[in-house]
């Protein structure tokens, strides 16, 4: 955590761990930036991954996964699913080699709890829930920390065939430049006038 903090500023985190077969440690975490937005994309199977994983890589010796949360409810929903492991250890086909006793026996031992959240992470989820839950609140996106995301907003000029436009047939969206307003606005002026005269001809 000290080295994640160096490199990106403010961290809050929730933790949970398991037990490898070895008995080596295994960290599940949702870590909170304060300070820092990450590049998101899409891997093969749909899933969120952030560009910056190998830097992130850099402060442990082995081998870590990074996923960017889709939401709230996944996210913990994925701690969850690890915490409720060790609930659950006496359902395992073979006790002595369940993953899940060794991760309580660990914990026991170096005095571990099953789980941690840190305070600055309780205060932005309580904050996010109690905004959530707010009977008078507006229907609106926000971030983690409560914050309320500003709406795009969109304006319809017209309809304005592609070919008006030099667009290639194969082109089905591109975001237009000014210079490309300007035309469609001047397209669609001598369309509008040429439907009033029409009208008051007839």
């Amino acid at each position: 955590m000290a080295y994640v903090r160096k490199q990106f500023g403010k961290v809050s985190c929730c933790r949970v761990f398991e037990s490898f077969e070895n008995g080596h440690p295994h960290i599940h975490c949702i870590l909170l930036f304060e300070n820092h937005e990450f590049s998101v994309f899409r891997d093969s199977k749909g899933q969120f991954r952030i560009h910056e994983k190998d830097i992130l890589a850099e402060g442990w010796h082995s081998n870590i996964d990074v996923k960017a949360m889709g939401s709230l409810a996944g996210g913990f929903s994925y701690v969850k699913k690890y915490l409720l492991k060790s609930i659950d250890f006496d359902k395992a086909d073979s006790i002595a080699d369940s993953k899940a006793l060794k991760t309580l026996a660990l914990c026991w031992a170096y005095r571990k709890r099953a789980f941690s959240v840190s305070g600055e992470f309780r205060q932005m989820l309580s904050a996010l829930i109690e905004a959530l839950n707010s009977s008078k609140r507006e229907l609106c996106q926000v971030t983690l920390s409560g914050e309320i995301i500003e709406e795009n907003k969109f304006y319809v000029l017209g309809f304005v065939s592609g070919e008006a436009l030099g667009f290639r047939k194969e082109v089905w969206f591109m975001k237009l430049t000014n210079e490309q307003i300007d035309s469609v606005e001047e397209f669609l002026s001598i369309r509008c006038t040429k439907i009033a005269r029409d009208v008051n001809y007839k």
